[in-house]
């Protein structure tokens, strides 16, 4: 499982709150970053 925090549609989700499954562990996907950079950049300096 990835978790964007540059999705705007994806983020509420894990703003608001969640039950957590303990079978399965969380990866912050950072690709935006890297491939993305203008459009990334901005969501950052929130």
């Amino acid at each position: 499982m990835t978790n964007s925090p540059f999705d705007d549609l994806e983020r509420p989700v894990w703003e608001t709150g969640f039950d957590r499954d303990p079978r399965f562990r969380a990866a912050l996907r950072i690709d935006p970053l890297l491939l993305a950079w203008n459009s990334t950049a901005p969501t950052l300096a929130k």
